[in-house]
């Protein structure tokens, strides 16, 4: 079973109680039947539980919704995580110049954190129609291996199920050749192949119908 951690708090984190995965579910349930909102409408909510990773059988990292004070550390991921693929798209990947300041402030950015709080990875998924749109997914290239990927984007797929998404979509750089058998691991179908804001892009669909 996985623990939540539910932040009350300011941006520091502070004020955290720990519940179990059932109380989360019994809230989120109740908050939706009471405040006349759509479950789509609380996708991307603040309140969003905070979801533990386990490494080796134990709780290592935390997936939470990163906030300002993350900013600095996500643009380094991103840097540290994509800067391969540069000489051969021949430019920076949209992750490496992506505006993240709007994006925490919009509610779109988790991050994985080690149990110190530094930042060993981060996640971009919204709402786009009826399916969740996961526009990137990074991790620190000396945490790889590790899981924490794998773990970001479920914690995505988790989310859009628990809001009665339709799917999950994403995209890849067709020159990001190990991400064209990566994702269909993950039970993602390739569905199309264009340019896009001037980048090759191959996009992948996860179904939950």
């Amino acid at each position: 079973m996985f623990e939540f951690i539910h932040v009350k708090g300011g941006q520091n984190g502070s004020d955290l109680r720990t519940i179990h995965d059932t109380i989360v579910s019994a809230y989120f349930a109740l908050h939706t039947a009471h405040s006349g909102t759509s479950k789509h409408d609380d996708a991307l909510s603040p309140s969003a539980p905070l979801r533990r990773i386990p490494l080796a059988g134990q709780y290592r990292e935390v997936i939470r919704q990163a906030t300002a004070n993350d900013e600095p550390a996500i643009k380094d991921c991103a840097q540290q995580a994509y800067a391969r693929y540069v000489p051969l798209i021949g430019k920076k990947p949209a992750p490496m110049v992506a505006d993240f300041q709007a994006q925490i402030a919009a509610g779109q950015v988790y991050i994985a954190a080690a149990e110190g709080g530094e930042l060993q990875g981060f996640v971009v998924f919204y709402p786009e129609g009826k399916h969740i749109l996961l526009e990137s997914v990074a991790v620190l290239p000396g945490a790889a291996g590790r899981g924490i990927g794998k773990s970001l984007i479920r914690f995505c797929e988790d989310e859009a199920r628990r809001c009665d998404f339709d799917a999950v979509r994403l995209y890849t750089n067709e020159k990001m050749t190990e991400n064209l058998s990566f994702y269909p691991r993950l039970g993602y179908i390739e569905v199309a192949r264009r340019t896009e804001d001037g980048f090759n892009r191959v996009f992948f669909e996860k179904s939950f119908l």
